[in-house]
């Protein structure tokens, strides 16, 4: 699946395939309880569109660009298209999840970090849920 976005006036296309996957799983590493180096950088990546970090979705799309025919996307365009007033950065990065979300190699990981993140909502809410009963009982 091909994603393609008009920044600053010009088409690109961005590829979120197996050799993206590849190249942004490797950019992240870290050791699991036997010591074998476990691959996270999609994991970050996702998460870190969850969390609206703009470093994140400029690392994604670089990424995704450079695997895409046609024109080379910089860091300085994009960057000057995300300063621009109309920029919606919330919408851009729920789009980006919702390409993520049906993209072969990166769906799995999408919908595990989804169903985390909702997992840990909940919790949060009983945990909120919780000190109010017991300050209102003080």
């Amino acid at each position: 699946m091909l994603y393609t976005k008009e920044i600053a006036g010009t088409q690109y296309s961005f590829s979120f395939g197996l050799g993206f996957a590849r190249k942004i799983d490797a950019q992240e590493q870290t050791k699991d309880s036997n010591g074998r180096a476990q691959k996270i950088g999609i994991s970050l990546a996702v998460a870190g569109l969850i969390d609206k970090d703009p470093e994140q979705y400029i690392s994604v799309m670089l990424a995704g660009n450079s695997f895409a025919e046609g024109p080379r996307l910089s860091r300085e365009t994009l960057e000057g298209w995300m300063d621009d007033d109309g920029f919606d950065f919330f919408a851009e990065c729920e789009e980006l999840l919702d390409f993520f979300r049906r993209s072969n190699f990166i769906k799995a990981k999408a919908a595990a970090i989804d169903e985390y993140m909702e997992h840990q909502q909940k919790v949060n809410a009983a945990v909120r849920e919780a000190e109010i009963k017991s300050a209102g009982e003080v």
